[in-house]
């Protein structure tokens, strides 16, 4: 009923190593809100729990926390097909965060929100968007878990009348910090995606390995409505002062990997040459 457009295995052949440091548009600092009775803004008469009962009908409030009964139509998950979110009978919400982003000219609520207490990252993390007119209406939703902890970035825009968001899930093991990150915009009222990426840091003994994402626009090749996106990966290694008795015999290094990502009219996907990011991806699976 919500279904994303690509699959994240074919995204995932076009990018590899991410963090949310977009050159991104001046915004607002994220809003948490712990209340699901809070006011949604521009819209006095209604709080954000009556936005989630068009997802969940029977939702019923307490001071905090909302509860009810888990949707019956499938949420299709961030990874594509088959992947959709799994829930307990009874689902609750409680805390969450919001960003307003341009599509098409529209304006659109986006809502962050933690299913449960979320103890696991199999657990969903649901991403709605509504339409930001009198009366907002649900246009689409999906389940952007992969890690322990679920964010959102601030909007970027990548055309006249469009712009994108990241959703970063972290995970943490053995001194490493995956990152498994979407772009995402919306094209017919429909969440799709510029690009999926991972990311690690790794801590060593007296060494670190940090990657970040650097995401710029600029004139489209073409006519159409979004512009050019250029993705380069900041990879970076040094030594760290960490008191560490055994420390690796490694050399500092910094190096950049780029694609570019065009708008395809007739495919209705952007393409991109990942090349030189796909070179980072094996030299990832090399590493200690």
């Amino acid at each position: 009923m919500f279904p994303i457009r690509r699959s994240w295995t074919a995204l995932l052949a076009m990018a590899v190593s991410t963090i949310a440091a977009f050159g991104a548009e001046t915004a607002p600092p994220p809003f948490t809100y712990t209340d699901i009775n809070t006011v949604v803004p521009g819209h006095p008469e209604l709080r954000y729990s009556d936005l989630l009962r068009q997802l969940v009908p029977d939702l019923r409030l307490n001071e905090t926390i909302a509860t009810g009964t888990a949707p019956s139509q499938p949420i299709p998950h961030v990874m594509g097909k088959p992947f959709v979110a799994h829930f307990d009978a009874t689902v609750s919400f409680a805390s969450f965060e919001t960003r307003t982003i341009q599509s098409e000219g529209a304006s659109r609520l986006l809502i962050l929100t933690a299913v449960g207490l979320r103890t696991t990252p199999d657990e969903p993390m649901l991403l709605l968007a509504f339409s930001d007119d009198a009366t907002p209406k649900l246009l689409d939703v999906m389940d952007v878990s992969m890690g322990e902890t679920v964010t959102i970035g601030q909007p970027l825009r990548i055309g006249a009348q469009d712009q994108a968001i990241v959703t970063t899930s972290d995970y943490t093991a053995d001194g490493q910090i995956q990152s498994a990150d979407t772009l995402l915009f919306m094209r017919n009222g429909k969440f799709d995606a510029v690009g999926g990426f991972f990311r690690f840091d790794t801590v060593l003994c007296g060494f670190e390995r940090t990657q970040t994402l650097d995401v710029t626009t600029q004139k489209p090749h073409a006519a159409g409505p979004y512009d050019d996106i250029e993705v380069t990966i900041n990879d970076i290694g040094r030594p760290t002062k960490d008191g560490c008795t055994q420390p690796v015999d490694l050399s500092p290094y910094s190096d950049q990997y780029s694609a570019l990502y065009q708008w395809n009219a007739a495919t209705g996907f952007f393409d991109g040459d990942s090349s030189e990011i796909d070179t980072l991806k094996d030299l990832n699976d090399t590493r200690q």
